[in-house]
């Protein structure tokens, strides 16, 4: 006779479902599957938003200075146009990965034969996933208003900032740190929990989507490098 599933009673409360994403992370999830949440996905990227405003301020700055055509191309451009095509970009760009970021999970577990919940669950489960790249700007962005300079985070210690920031070889030794380690981890869980999957088909897919992205920024890096240059 099987056991009938026993659904959670009730939300997660705000501060104990923050608490849970580093002490129970597999026991959060799947409450989102059943009950979801946006308090902390939404300030997650509010916050890295504005961070990442500052963040982008300096990185302009090693921009100009590095390249004289990206220089010349920025004179054209008057400040207010600026901020306001970077908060448009930040607020569209967010919203929409975040939804293709859901999308293609759903569609990768289910090939892998996951069963998927509704798929506002799943974007609560995406949204909570943005936690270590929230953290990761936070810290970058506090260090770089207050030092003027972009820190490194990973195997990308002693390069050139402007290699670290614009060469493909740059871009993916930074992305070997302890922050993208603690998303893999997060989305391994999360996809587990949330559509049923074995811990292996969930780590396959958890690698797969990080490994396209990566790649896809090293590519978008690489043609911005050379027009530049």
């Amino acid at each position: 006779m099987e056991m009938p599933i026993v659904l959670p009673e009730k939300k997660i409360g705000f501060w104990k479902s923050f608490g849970m994403l580093f002490s129970a992370p597999g026991e959060l999830f799947e409450g989102l599957s059943h009950h979801p949440d946006f308090s902390w996905p939404v300030l997650f990227l509010l916050v890295s938003l504005v961070f990442s405003l500052l963040l982008g301020k300096v990185s302009t700055q090693v921009l100009v200075d590095t390249f004289p055509k990206y220089a010349e191309a920025l004179e054209m451009q008057g400040k207010n146009i600026q901020l306001v095509s970077q908060l448009i970009t930040g607020v569209l760009g967010s919203g929409l990965f975040w939804l293709i970021r859901a999308g293609v999970f759903t569609l990768l577990a289910k090939m892998l034969g996951g069963i998927a919940p509704k798929f506002v669950s799943v974007l609560s489960v995406v949204g909570y996933l943005y936690l270590p790249q929230t953290m990761r700007i936070l810290f970058q962005g506090s260090v770089a208003t207050l030092t003027g300079a972009i820190p490194p985070l990973g195997l990308e210690m002693g390069m050139e900032i402007s290699e670290r920031l614009f060469t493909p070889l740059g871009l993916l030794l930074g992305e070997i740190n302890p922050f993208t380690l603690f998303y893999l981890f997060l989305t391994m869980v999360g996809l587990e929990k949330t559509f049923k999957l074995s811990r292996v088909k969930a780590a396959l897919i958890t690698i797969f989507c990080w490994a396209v992205t990566v790649g896809y920024s090293m590519l978008m890096v690489s043609i911005s490098y050379r027009f530049l240059k």
